[in-house]
């Protein structure tokens, strides 16, 4: 039994805290963590953070179904992991259909203003509603004031009606 499955899968585990950071995975571990977690019935907090994930091909697809099907993470910490904007735009779609979510670290990932804006224009959206409670962005890329790029939602407000 490997590792990652020892700690993540459900029926061996009473795990609800997993802190791996800093542990240089790579290809095989990335995928097999990702898989394992897709089906944990038990794991709250996850952090990964200072991981670069280097699984090209499996990283994006299995990352989204790690997100979407798991329904009791609602802490992710996913700081300084290099997401750049292929795996940011799985992140994001990940996202938009996870309704358990609540804290979210994207710190230190060298995201721009840009990535905001997209991140905004997703979740401003009201087919894509965000779970989110609190967002980590610090040590960043941006090159303005954020707030303006954070959904309304995430701010508790919500987007004024057409008249």
């Amino acid at each position: 039994m490997s590792l990652s499955k020892a700690l993540i899968e459900s029926n061996v585990t009473q795990l609800w805290r997993l802190n791996i950071s800093n542990c240089d995975i790579k290809e095989e571990g990335t995928t097999q963590i990702i898989c394992d977690l897709r089906n944990n019935k038990k794991l709250v907090h996850l952090i990964l953070d200072y991981n670069r994930f280097e699984s090209k091909d499996t990283f994006p697809p299995i990352f989204i179904d790690s997100i979407v099907f798991n329904k009791t993470l609602n802490n992710l910490s996913i700081a300084g992991c290099e997401f750049n904007k292929h795996k940011l735009n799985f992140l994001f779609d990940a996202l938009c259909h996870n309704e358990t979510l609540h804290r979210l670290n994207l710190s230190n990932n060298q995201l721009t203003t840009d990535d905001m804006r997209k991140f905004r224009d997703i979740f401003s959206n009201e087919r894509h509603p965000l779970s989110l409670k609190h967002l980590d962005l610090s040590s960043n890329l941006f090159d303005v004031i954020i707030i303006p790029l954070i959904p309304l939602t995430l701010l508790g407000r919500r987007r004024p009606r057409p008249p």
